[in-house]
């Protein structure tokens, strides 16, 4: 079996499992592609695919009070889909403790409804560097019960991407 059968059945079998997934590499294009495989792949595949660049967001905080019709706003559009968040290892230290707050309490403050809501959606993460490193182990296992390494087009191992 080549390289790129076996990695594509991992994902297959990762995907089958609705279980967070971390994503390692350094193009953010090809793990934006291995998400959205992932996505597809998923139970989820008929919800959206929800893509937010962590490193992109220039505003305050999104998972604290202040902005809380956005990050409720962020959950809501990822209800029955997945929530992809590249660059993770870019969120601050408070931003992360919010994340796991929400991820450990599986639900979230909707301002709308006035009320919590569960938190119903496939979570996916990327990051350049190794992620056990950057996080609690707490947080860690939140975003990462699977993690995918991809090396780059050149080890086969990215080969069934496209």
């Amino acid at each position: 079996m080549t390289k790129s059968k076996e990695f594509q059945g991992r994902l297959e079998r990762i995907a089958r499992a609705d279980a967070p997934v971390m994503i390692i590499g350094d193009s953010g294009v090809r793990l934006e592609k291995i998400a959205r495989q992932i996505h597809s792949l998923s139970t989820f595949a008929d919800g959206p695919f929800v893509y937010w660049n962590c490193r992109a967001t220039k505003l305050p905080n999104p998972w604290l009070k202040p902005l809380e019709t956005r990050c409720a706003g962020l959950f809501a559009q990822a209800c029955n889909g997945t929530l992809y968040l590249h660059d993770v290892q870019q969120l601050a230290a408070e931003e992360r403790r919010q994340l796991y707050a929400i991820l450990e309490a599986n639900r979230y403050w909707s301002p709308e409804d006035r009320d919590w809501r569960p938190v119903s959606f496939r979570l996916v993460s990327s990051c350049r560097s190794d992620p056990a490193q950057s996080f609690p182990a707490d947080l860690f296992y939140r975003l990462a019960e699977f993690v995918i390494r991809d090396d780059g087009p050149g080890n086969g191992l990215g080969a069934g991407i496209s």
